[in-house]
């Protein structure tokens, strides 16, 4: 059984992961508040060890990846999707997501309600 809670979208720019958002961006899941130190890590490390400049072969620098994430902490890909704005952007603006320099989320972020 798949938890919504554990399913994130990547947003990668120029082959970097620049920001990461909860798919399902309606429902409030507490605990990603204590578990996302850990969660973020691991998607950054599963997106640098097995994607970056892997998908396409790294012909293609801009392109969003759905994930999830098991009870083992092991990242599991779902979809490739079009860095476009055909691709809900869900908790953020693609005004922000072309413009962002580096990895948008932080626990500090989340903590401030920001």
């Amino acid at each position: 059984n798949l938890h919504p809670s554990m399913e994130f979208r990547c947003f990668i720019r120029q082959h970097e992961l620049i920001a990461i958002s909860q798919r399902n961006h309606s429902q409030h899941y507490p605990h990603l508040m204590k578990d996302w130190p850990n969660i973020r890590d691991n998607l950054v490390d599963f997106y640098q060890d097995y994607v970056q400049h892997r998908f396409a072969e790294g012909r293609v620098a801009n392109y969003v990846v759905d994930v999830y994430v098991d009870q083992k902490d092991r990242v599991w890909i779902v979809d490739f999707n079009c860095w476009s704005r055909t691709t809900d952007p869900l908790l953020f603006e693609w005004s922000e997501l072309v413009s962002t320099p580096s990895l948008t989320l932080d626990q500090d972020a989340i903590e401030d309600g920001e």
